[in-house]
């Protein structure tokens, strides 16, 4: 058996799924924030339309529920009690000529969409962030999702841009990045978690299906885990020596292609007692133990 066979069954990657329904139980209510200073407040039940301008807030009040459509032309819309939108549309800023958009989307309630598509958008998560089908984060865009807060994705999750997290980020589809992560929370991909960006690790990562690494990507951890079914290195992943443990659970197969690089402090487990890393894992570049600080 080759070293890029190597496969081991000591723990499902199905458990995965188990330890994310476990988060979202443990998830705290989240208390809603009241709204700071607004140019306009929405309030009771509001099924209009509104358009916040360079400059300008539009509020949801903390007892309002609102379900009408709103539009960014560089202003802000900040959510302290239930949001439902029926429409999400973001315009270029009066006077702007070069077609670009801007804006910024605060929660700290309950916001709840179909499919969000964030364009030169920064979006500050302090509550619950829904969609029922993809998240996209365009290459001029931010998502914050602080800690305590909880973003929910019932399809993929696709970053061009930048998303920090410091809380639960649980997507139900592929997590795909191109542009850069970090995480200091929690992060569940239901399925396949493929990096070809900038990926920085604090926290934790569960990846029920794959976790890919590719070309000319980096994954750098700073004493976060990561714990997938398989894992699959083409790029470069980093351990920070002065951070203490790196760890890297997979429960069936690690392969590392010829391209793929390891740096740094590095600690593979597969749940078990304690095996030493398949050959072509080894690496001249990086301090690579088996087990040594196992984190289920």
């Amino acid at each position: 058996m080759s070293a890029d066979d190597t496969s081991v069954s000591l723990f499902s990657g199905r458990t995965f799924g188990v330890v994310a329904a476990l988060a979202l139980l443990a998830l705290p209510a989240m208390a809603n924030d009241g709204c700071g200073q607004c140019d306009f407040l929405i309030t009771g039940r509001d099924g209009d339309s509104y358009t916040a301008t360079r400059g300008n807030t539009v509020c949801v009040d903390e007892s309002a529920i609102f379900t009408g459509t709103i539009t960014l032309k560089g202003g802000a819309f900040e959510v302290c009690g239930a949001a439902i939108p029926s429409s999400v549309a973001f315009e270029p800023q009066d006077g702007d000529t070069n077609g670009s958009t801007a804006g910024k989307i605060v929660n700290h309630g309950t916001l709840r969409y179909f499919s969000l598509g964030l364009e030169q958008v920064v979006v500050d998560n302090h509550g619950v962030l829904l969609t029922y089908e993809n998240l996209l984060v365009g290459s001029g865009a931010r998502l914050v999702n602080h800690e305590g807060a909880f973003v929910g994705v019932g399809a993929e999750l696709r970053n061009r841009g930048e998303v920090q997290n410091g809380g639960i980020l649980d997507a139900s589809g592929h997590v795909h990045n191109l542009g850069r992560v970090d995480n200091d929370g929690l992060i569940n991909a239901h399925r396949q978690l493929a990096n070809g960006g900038e990926f920085v690790n604090r926290g934790r990562i569960n990846a029920n299906e794959q976790f890919r690494n590719a070309e000319d990507s980096t994954f750098e951890s700073y004493g976060g885990t990561l714990a997938a079914y398989d894992l699959i290195n083409e790029g470069l992943l980093f351990g920070d020596p002065s951070t203490g443990c790196n760890s890297f659970l997979v429960a069936n197969r690690w392969r590392q292609p010829g391209l793929g690089q390891l740096v740094g402090s590095l600690d593979y487990c597969t749940a078990g007692p304690s095996v030493d890393p398949p050959a072509k894992i080894r690496s001249r570049t990086a301090k690579i133990t088996s087990c040594a600080c196992f984190n289920p």
